[in-house]
């Protein structure tokens, strides 16, 4: 009499299972996909890489491209700003996941590349009626120029909270190499992980307590 139950359960079990691995199938992709535009803006040199550089990464991985951030006005050599999103979905619509997105934006003045930022965030819980907002947010800013004032990693928090909510790196021509590595070592493997993304750490880069 206990196998007919023992066989519903199990059959239950993986048929979610099965569920789950369908759902981490389709956000998979999101994540390779960043990895490589991560890994391919962050070798750009804001005013020595050009426009060329960055048109087949942008036909490949479909980003939007308009003369505006806003998405005012067509994309042209002369000046263009090329946006990538991806975001960890449709893992990031179950219960008790938290919702991660990575983008990176090129922009483009005069053929070159002005301005190189990136941002990867942790989304807020949801509160019914409330606004949506990151809980945890990085991003860097490499401009072609930059005052001596403006480099290196500024944080800011909400009211009395030791950890910041936003750590933002802003590099520029005087950066090492060492500078834009530790700028752009992200893990983005929050973007496909159904659990473990939930403190700032799984955000930031290694090392950023003692920025």
């Amino acid at each position: 009499m206990l196998k007919i139950p023992l066989i519903i359960v199990a059959s239950i079990v993986s048929a979610f299972a099965v569920f789950l691995a369908a759902i981490w199938g389709f956000t998979l992709p999101a994540r390779l996909h960043a990895q490589k535009v991560l890994a391919a803006v962050s070798a750009l040199q804001p005013g020595q890489s050009t426009f060329e550089d960055i048109q087949g990464l942008a036909q490949t991985y479909s980003a939007q491209s308009n003369a505006t951030v806003s998405g005012e006005g067509a994309c042209s050599r002369e000046l263009c700003e090329f946006t990538f999103a991806f975001a960890n979905h449709p893992i990031g619509v179950l219960p008790g996941v938290e919702r991660v997105s990575f983008g990176a934006n090129v922009s483009i003045r005069s053929g070159q590349v002005s301005q190189v930022s990136v941002v990867y965030q942790r989304m807020a819980h949801r509160v019914p009626g409330a606004p949506d907002y990151a809980q945890y947010l990085y991003g860097v800013l490499n401009d072609a120029v930059r005052k001596d004032t403006e480099y290196g990693p500024k944080k800011e928090t909400r009211d009395s909270a030791a950890t910041p909510w936003l750590l933002l790196y802003r590099l520029g021509p005087r950066s090492t190499p060492t500078d834009k590595a530790k700028a752009f070592a992200l893990d983005l493997s929050c973007l496909d992980s159904f659990t473990g993304c939930s403190g700032p750490s799984a955000i930031y880069p290694a090392g950023w307590q003692s920025w």
